[in-house]
């Protein structure tokens, strides 16, 4: 599993770094991302 925290911190850091019109970076580890989770969406 911290290979994959470890490649979506990468990931994170980049989006961070070179898109510039973000508000936030949602970040979810597991098999798929839920879009029904309470609060992902609010």
């Amino acid at each position: 599993m911290s290979s994959r925290k470890d490649e979506l911190a990468k990931q994170v850091k980049y989006l961070e770094e070179n898109v510039k019109d973000h508000e936030q970076v949602i970040t979810d580890v597991g098999p798929s991302l839920n879009v029904k989770r309470k609060g992902l969406l609010n």
